[in-house]
């Protein structure tokens, strides 16, 4: 069977043995589908570039749990107790990695961007620093805060999904060190390669670039 049809299958099992009610098969096709972030499963169908098949090659499985969301609220006939799209992106997930048929990593959040700013980038922090090592060490700060980041952006290339993070590094002051600035603008794109649908990719490619001038952001 294809992936789909697999991940299907098993909703539907899950859903009448832990809830109880029967899940028609077209609405867990819908569902799957946008667990993979097509808008419909016809959608899935036309993809030719990206086939769910590579799967297995991917490392990282990001589940579009706004697309479900979105896909949910426009079925008709669905089970009363239906999970929350966050809850059915789980199942999928874990059902994926239990299968063996997912090896990599599970970025489960209520959005990618989210994910990035709040897990990765704080997970890559050391790296981050040492990339802005240059400007910080052009001030008299100590920089030993998280930085500031303000929402991200998420573009859709085609081939790749970019977030891109800009934000702010606050330094408390040296003053043992004539002033010369405390705070560092930053710039952080993660580029993530697709593999299969929209949310299986590579593993991220992060750039980082800033500057000291405040509110100026250098391209990476």
């Amino acid at each position: 069977m294809t992936i789909s049809k697999e991940c299907t299958d098993f909703l539907r099992d899950h859903h009448m043995t832990s809830y109880g009610q029967k899940l028609k098969a077209t609405h867990a096709r819908e569902i799957v589908a946008a667990f993979f972030g097509y808008k419909s499963h016809a959608a899935q169908l036309a993809e030719t570039q990206f086939p769910l098949s590579e799967i297995e090659v991917a490392n990282i499985l990001a589940p579009d749990v706004p697309r479900i969301e979105w896909r949910i609220a426009r079925l008709n006939g669905l089970p009363s107790n239906l999970p929350e799209a966050y809850e059915l992106a789980r199942v999928l997930g874990e059902f994926l990695v239990r299968q063996d048929m997912f090896q990599g990593r599970v970025w489960l959040y209520d959005s990618l961007g989210s994910y990035v700013v709040e897990e990765l980038l704080q997970e890559n922090h050391s790296f981050i620093e040492d990339e802005m090592s240059g400007e910080m060490a052009s001030t008299n700060a100590i920089f030993d805060e998280y930085p500031e980041y303000e929402p991200p952006a998420v573009t859709h290339n085609g081939d790749n999904v970019q977030v891109i993070a800009q934000g702010t590094m606050y330094g408390s002051q040296d003053l043992d060190r004539p002033y010369s600035g405390h705070e560092v603008g930053i710039n952080v794109i993660v580029t993530l390669h697709r593999v299969a649908g929209h949310v299986c990719f590579m593993e991220p490619e992060i750039d980082v670039g800033g500057a000291l001038e405040d509110g100026f952001y250098a391209e990476a």
